[in-house]
């Protein structure tokens, strides 16, 4: 289904769906058993700004069709006035084997179609994207299903480490391993520890799962994206989250940069940044330049973003969105009054906490790097 979840690459891969990966399968399956029709409802968020949902229905396949159980997803998703949708429904075996199965996928860019079908052991995927038709097909395996990632909504693996060949995936298998440590995320207004579970696919950033100690899963954040999915209720359909932005200082002086951008308030852009450390920071051969080349390098470097960075507002989203979005896709480390922000996976920003001057106890742009 287009609106499964991306996922993260590693150096390797396992290339084969595994006996782990089945045993997951099983757990899933025997959940679904012991309570059907069971479903499961999620929200998509920008940070804390609804986007779109995604409804999972699992319900007992018609005896004649050779299936057990009858899987149905359908989404939606809202952006710069943007609609993305989808739909898909399959049938899959009691070991979660996919017997049949059709999708579409719709959104600006690209239409696809998906049908899958079954025959002695052997799964044929014809997809028809943007009129161009192309197949494949192989044998159906242990640890072969159908939207992988969807599972994880319904259970957690008990190995440590599994892979399932999703066969609708376009990457190849996922490996889905837990991580060793838990963070701590809030999640309904609440702060807790989390398990985290990372589903990897060639080629992409991982999935990052946050489920409890007895295996609900309470979010799932997609690689490399400032989006996020939670477990919501039918009220909650086109609300936004009810929780507090969450910034440390250092990032909410970079978010109000941005701001002042979409804004197009050129002197408040220029006020977030210190070009004298700056210089220091990024002008070849500084340190042995005269008071009057440094003077140089600092303006230089004021006129780049004054008709740079300063220039990209049209190019944002709407305040409350880029707000949303810099917010939940910061990454920051943080040492001795120094902030190196990683922002999108595409841009590492440094600031440094003034300690002197005008703007003591403000933190000042003093570096920015492609990525």
């Amino acid at each position: 289904m287009g609106l499964s979840f991306a996922v993260a690459a590693s150096l390797f891969l396992a290339q084969e769906p595994d006996e782990a990966g089945q045993r997951f399968l099983d757990k899933v399956a025997k959940g679904w058993s012991e309570k059907l029709p069971t479903e499961r409802l999620m929200g998509f968020y920008i940070g804390r700004k609804w986007i779109g949902h995604l409804r999972v229905t699992i319900k007992a396949a018609q005896e004649a069709s050779g299936a057990a159980f009858d899987m149905t997803m359908t989404g939606e998703m809202k952006l710069k006035d943007q609609t993305r949708g989808g739909n898909a429904h399959v049938l899959l075996a009691r070991n979660l084997s996919p017997v049949w199965g059709e999708s579409v996928t719709t959104d600006p860019d690209k239409n696809e179609k998906k049908w899958l079908t079954t025959e002695k052991g052997r799964w044929k995927l014809k997809v028809e994207e943007n009129g161009k038709v192309r197949e494949s097909e192989g044998d159906l395996k242990p640890g072969t299903t159908w939207a992988v990632n969807i599972l994880t909504l319904f259970a957690v693996p008990d190995d440590d480490k599994v892979v399932v060949l999703g066969i609708d995936a376009k990457k190849g298998p996922h490996e889905i391993t837990k991580a060793a440590d838990k963070q701590t995320r809030t999640i309904g207004r609440k702060k807790g520890e989390y398990r985290v579970l990372e589903s990897r696919q060639a080629g992409d950033k991982p999935d990052l799962g946050f489920y409890t100690d007895d295996g609900r899963m309470a979010e799932i954040v997609p690689g490399g994206s400032p989006t996020r999915l939670r477990p919501i209720m039918e009220a909650d359909l086109g609300k936004d989250l009810d929780e507090p932005l969450e910034l440390k200082p250092c990032e909410r002086a970079l978010v109000d940069a941005f701001l002042a951008v979409k804004r197009d308030d050129s002197k408040a852009v220029l006020d977030c940044f210190d070009f004298d450390r700056m210089a220091a920071e990024m002008a070849p051969g500084y340190a042995d330049m005269t008071a009057e080349k440094k003077k140089e390098a600092a303006e230089e470097l004021r006129k780049q973003i004054a008709g740079g960075f300063a220039k990209r507002g049209p190019s944002f989203p709407e305040e409350k969105m880029l707000e949303e979005a810099l917010a939940a896709a910061l990454k920051t480390t943080e040492k001795d009054g120094v902030a190196t922000i990683d922002v999108f996976g595409r841009e590492v920003w440094k600031l440094y906490l003034a300690t002197e001057g005008d703007r003591k106890g403000r933190w000042l742009i003093i570096r920015i790097d492609q990525k």
